[in-house]
């Protein structure tokens, strides 16, 4: 069983963090197997520091030791949240509402925001409930016509008349719209530019989740980089689509494998 060595009881702070050291020795094979369990970006007991470093080496005969280091990355910082070293480990969820055109309602009909004007009848046609655009045939237009306000049909020519009113006084609907925000922290600049450009401009879900939120149509917008002491931090964006058919596969790619 691996013991405690030393546990380094001063803890150093500056710009870039807070840091201290755990050293433990036994025998090789338990060095071996404590070292495969570790991660860079393993958390301590108390939740606030992760491991950002580990080496193991022989001390002597059959004694070896592992240290370990321990860095408190927000230490000294104006970040408010906890963040991993390699990938995202927080994320955040902001919901607005969008206008969205009558058109992109998946119940539309086109009587909500059209009237419908008529010529040589009173006659209520039975596509008027149904219709879900504003295109008529030949037939049809020889005595209907869409409008979009009771004032167009006088465009139309005489002998024409309002003959329906539109079923509701709004050209869009509001809409929930989901932005999810997620964060990583990079020793260097590359990784952390790596991290924000990959996947931008591509549908795809984010790292972490949606938050319960069942939506399956994410686009990347990128993202930011920007360095917080001795580490750079992947600010990432995604944006749910506001059609709820989703992003067009015909604009946008989906990302790959590759593209992790």
């Amino acid at each position: 069983m691996l013991k405690l060595k030393h546990k380094s009881a001063v803890r150093s702070t500056n710009s870039g963090g807070a840091s201290y050291r755990e050293t433990y020795y036994g025998t090789r094979s338990e060095v071996e197997t404590r070292s495969a369990e570790l991660a860079i970006g393993d958390r301590d007991p108390s939740g606030e520091y992760e491991l950002t470093a580990w080496r193991t080496r022989q001390i002597g005969g059959p004694i070896y030791e592992i240290e370990l280091v321990w860095e408190n990355l927000n230490a000294g910082s104006n970040l408010r949240f906890l963040i991993g070293r390699h990938g995202p480990k927080e994320h955040t969820l902001d919901i607005s509402v969008v206008s969205v055109p009558l058109e992109d309602h998946p119940d539309y009909r086109t009587n909500w925001n059209y009237c419908l004007a008529a010529k040589g009848t009173e006659e209520t046609p039975a596509w008027w409930e149904s219709a879900t655009d504003a295109v008529l045939n030949p037939t049809q237009r020889m005595n209907y016509r869409w409008v979009k306000t009771p004032s167009g049909t006088a465009a139309l020519g005489e002998g024409w008349h309002l003959l329906k009113m539109r079923t509701m006084n709004c050209e869009s609907w509001l809409l929930p719209s989901y932005t999810i925000t997620e964060f990583s922290r990079h020793c260097g600049l590359k990784d952390a530019s790596w991290a924000a450009a990959a996947r931008a401009g591509k549908i795809c879900m984010p790292a972490l989740g949606d938050f319960g939120t069942g939506i399956d149509s994410w686009l990347n917008l990128g993202g930011q980089i920007y360095p917080d002491g001795r580490r750079y931090v992947a600010k990432v964006v995604y944006k749910a689509s506001p059609n709820p058919s989703g992003w067009d596969e015909r604009l946008y790619e989906t990302a790959g494998e590759d593209d992790e």
